[in-house]
């Protein structure tokens, strides 16, 4: 007997506790809030206009940003002077290959002779290669 009342107690329990949570359930329920990811600081925040100004406000938030600019300028002198180095390097090759142009051509004139247009044939003839 007293297991039967302890088995109704019990089911009336459970009964009551599945009506509350229901309730609960269908007041109360949970929702994500719109955050905000800030790539400098590498921080969440919420995603409203007074914790986006706050936090750019701030000093740890001004600092990573002076700290980016650096970084950004330091980076454009390295580009500005490697495409300088760069630039004078395919000048002086450029400068070594004409003149090796220029010689090459001298060497082979030198070799083959000069060349003369022939009017009655329409050709170029040298004298070594009549």
């Amino acid at each position: 007997m007293t297991e039967v009342i302890m088995l109704a107690a019990t089911a009336v329990y459970l009964c009551k506790l599945y009506q509350i949570t229901k309730l609960r359930l269908n007041v109360q329920y949970w929702k994500s809030n719109a955050m905000h990811w800030c790539e400098l600081c590498r921080v969440w925040m919420n995603d409203t206009k007074a914790a986006k100004l706050n936090h750019e406000r701030g000093a740890k938030h001004q600092e990573n940003l002076a700290k980016k600019l650096r970084d950004m300028s330091r980076r454009a002198d390295a580009e500005k002077s490697e495409k300088a180095r760069a630039a004078a390097t395919m000048d002086s090759i450029e400068q070594a290959a004409r003149k090796q142009y220029e010689a090459d051509q001298q060497a082979a004139q030198e070799q083959a002779g000069k060349w003369v247009w022939n009017e009655g044939s329409g050709y170029y003839y040298n004298a070594k290669h009549k």
